[in-house]
């Protein structure tokens, strides 16, 4: 092959290439406008837009996530484990929080979220310092019912706990910055069979 035939071939090819590449990215294009394309009985999940945020769900309503920036609800429903529920909620407290869970007054809440049962945790934070938290948390545990339990004391972090029933309230108290930061974790001990 000469000279002028290599560079015909080479110009063909790579026109081919181009064309293939082009031709992709148009089916692509196609394939992702989702308002040309009908449902498809293979799609898994549908996602609906709403004013409260984003609904994604599966056919058979085996899971149902809802949210957006500040709130989510997730619920997954199985054979083996029946429901599960999680909700999330930032700067104030989540659907179905403990109400037996002492929450400081001055804080603000960051976030918190429940789930399956009583399980929950939080996040707040406060000017105040952390000894006059620490002393809220010791005195109005045994006001909800619960038992304290062990204290640990470091520079700038307090840990505490309480039990009740089958509940355990782990409460970390940590200094930041000129803030407290209180992190509330309550889990739910499941009997064993």
């Amino acid at each position: 092959m000469d000279t002028r035939s290599k560079k015909k071939h080479l110009l063909a090819t790579r026109s081919g290439k181009v064309a293939v590449v082009v031709w992709c990215m148009l089916l692509a294009t196609v394939a992702c406008n989702r308002e040309t394309q009908e449902r498809s009985a293979r799609q898994k999940f549908s996602v609906t837009k709403t004013p409260e945020g984003i609904v994604v769900a599966s056919p058979d309503g085996s899971l149902r996530i809802a949210g957006n920036e500040k709130t989510a609800h997730i619920k997954i429903k199985s054979d083996e484990t029946g429901e599960v529920e999680m909700h999330y909620q930032q700067e104030s407290l989540a659907p179905g929080f403990p109400a037996d869970i002492p929450i400081y007054k001055p804080a603000v809440v960051k976030m918190s979220q429940c789930f399956q049962g009583r399980n929950a945790i939080a996040t707040l934070s406060t000017s105040d310092n952390m000894s006059k938290v620490a002393q809220f948390y010791r005195d109005n545990l045994s006001e909800k019912g619960f038992t304290v339990g062990e204290e640990v004391t470091l520079r700038d972090l307090i840990l505490l706990q309480g039990t009740k029933d089958d509940s355990k309230l782990n409460i970390s108290l940590r200094q930041h910055q000129n803030d407290t930061v209180i992190n509330l974790a309550l889990t739910e001990q499941k009997a064993q069979p």
